[in-house]
């Protein structure tokens, strides 16, 4: 585990973790992925300690698949705020905008794409 898994877990809001959470389980079916055992161990620690988290998953598949697990839920955590947080602000507002068109774009949606480039 890293730190900054633990910090961004730790810096997490209430409402943040809960979104993190829903989307993970609804891409996730109703199979448990490995990262998010992974997440609900970080969340409950106190303080960093790798060694904890080591030995939390000691002889299963997780422990030889543990750093793999942790930089992906550090990847998922960055999206589930990104997505979380696309319409907080103008700023942001404007960056799906052009997101979005360039998307269009890309998949020969031209005449769409302009139309969606207007307020």
């Amino acid at each position: 585990m890293s730190r900054l898994l633990f910090e961004l877990v730790k810096s997490m809001t209430l409402n943040e973790k809960v979104y993190f959470k829903r989307n993970a389980k609804i891409h996730s079916g109703n199979e448990e992925m490995n990262y998010l055992k992974v997440y609900e161990v970080v969340e409950k620690l106190k303080e960093f300690d790798k060694q904890k988290l080591k030995e939390h998953f000691k002889g299963t598949t997780i422990e030889k698949y543990l750093s793999s697990e942790v930089n992906y839920l550090k990847e998922k955590i960055l999206i589930s705020l990104f997505n979380y947080n696309m319409n907080r602000t103008t700023r942001n507002q404007i960056q799906k905008g052009i997101l979005l068109v360039e998307s269009l774009a890309a998949k020969g949606f031209q005449k769409e794409a302009l139309k969606k480039r207007r307020p």
